[in-house]
Formats: structure tokens, C-alpha cells, sequence
């Protein structure tokens, strides 16, 4: 990502460093390097202002408020992320827009509102399995399997996550300590062999299909 900024500073190509910072700063938010995610994120969304690059300012929103909420700041969290999911509803970004609710998601939870959590969380999961692309679908699960949790689907929050553990993604520092912990803490309630159990389970799971099912089973009822 960094040589990839370089290239395009030296082509004169604003919309990619623009968008390549973005993508760099989410690398270090995912890193758990807040301080240097929030000035690559303030940087990159000032350039897509400017230069009017609508992705890259949807983009900077979102991984902006993702570095408030590692903070500890739920309260800006949700602001920039409710932006973030305004600007790619405005400009039709599906994809973009399921992972901005569920990413939003996360902070109503911190503040109190499970209610309103939930709704999006269910919003984000139907759009994605409607997308059905991977990336979609591991963005829109961990907010899920946290509020499976909540709502005592505990063994099938552990299904979940063991199966979004395939992917690398869901393993980085940010995720594990935003949506991991909740599900470990949840599994370790659970008897030894019913929680083994339940992650045995879940590592057979196809995503597609488990989305599918969820959507099924928890939203459209």
C-alpha cells in the first residue's frame, strides 16, 4: 500500500492516493495502530473532498470512525460512521454500504441501543447475502455473531465465528478485539465439550449457505 501511495503521488494520480491512503489506514487501524490510522484517514479524506472522490470519502468516513470506536469514543464513532453509510447509499456502492452498516452497528451496541443494532445488523446481512460475494458476508457476520450472543444464540455465535476464522481477515488484532473477545467470553460459558463442539461445527460451515440460513431463520420472519 505504501509503494502503491508512492506511485501514484509520483503519476499525479490524486484519486489513488487518495483511495490507497484509505485502504492504508484501515491496515493500521486493523493493526491496532490508531494514532497513525487517524492521520493517514484525516489525510485521505480531506484529498477525496477535495478532489471529490465519493468512494474514498465513504471510504475515510468509515475507517475514521472505526479508529474512534478502537479509541474508546462510540459516541464520534457513530457520527462518522453514519456519514460513511449516508455517502454510499447516496452513491450506490452496495457493497460498501453492507459492510458501512454493519461497522455502524458495533458502536449503537457500545451506545446502548440493541434494538437499533440488531435492525441494522439484520439490514447489513440480508444486503450481503444478496450480494453473496465473501467480503461482504465476513464484514456483515462478526457484528452478528456479537448480537447472537446478546440475544443467547451463544453456541450459534461460536458456530459463527469459528467459521469466520478461516478467513485471515477476521483474525486481526482490530477484529479480535472488537467482535472475538465477545464470542470467546460467551464460549467459555458454555460446557468445555458443548463449546468444542460448536467450533468443530463451525469450521465445516460454508459462508454462502450459513448466511443464507441466518437470513432465514433471523431476519426475514
Amino acid at each position: 500500500l505504501e509503494q502503491a501511495i508512492a506511485l501514484h503521488q509520483e503519476l499525479g494520480i490524486q484519486s489513488g492516493v487518495a483511495w490507497w491512503s484509505a485502504n492504508l489506514g484501515w491496515a493500521r487501524l486493523q493493526l491496532g495502530q490508531y494514532d497513525r490510522a487517524r492521520q493517514l484517514l484525516e489525510n485521505s479524506l480531506s484529498l477525496a473532498r477535495e478532489i471529490k472522490h465519493e468512494r474514498g470519502v465513504g471510504a475515510s468516513l468509515n475507517f475514521l470512525g472505526l479508529v474512534c470506536y478502537g479509541m474508546g469514543d462510540p459516541h464520534r464513532a457513530n457520527q462518522l460512521l453514519s456519514q460513511g453509510v449516508e455517502k454510499f447509499r447516496q452513491i450506490n456502492q452496495p457493497t460498501d454500504y453492507a459492510r458501512a452498516l454493519a461497522i455502524l452497528g458495533i458502536t449503537w451496541r457500545a451506545l446502548g441501543e440493541a434494538t437499533k443494532a440488531w435492525q441494522i445488523a439484520c439490514e447489513s446481512l440480508a444486503l450481503a447475502s444478496e450480494i453473496d460475494i465473501w467480503m461482504a458476508l465476513v464484514n456483515s457476520l462478526p457484528l452478528f455473531a456479537v448480537l447472537l450472543v446478546d440475544r443467547g444464540h451463544v453456541e450459534r455465535a461460536v458456530e459463527l465465528y469459528a467459521m469466520l476464522r478461516y478467513y485471515p481477515y477476521s483474525r486481526s488484532p482490530f477484529q479480535e478485539n472488537t467482535f472475538g473477545r465477545v464470542v470467546d467470553a460467551a464460549a467459555a460459558s458454555l460446557p468445555a465439550e458443548v463449546a468444542a463442539a460448536a467450533q468443530a461445527r463451525g469450521q465445516s460451515l460454508d459462508i454462502h449457505e450459513t448466511a443464507r440460513e441466518l437470513v432465514k431463520e433471523f431476519v426475514n420472519v
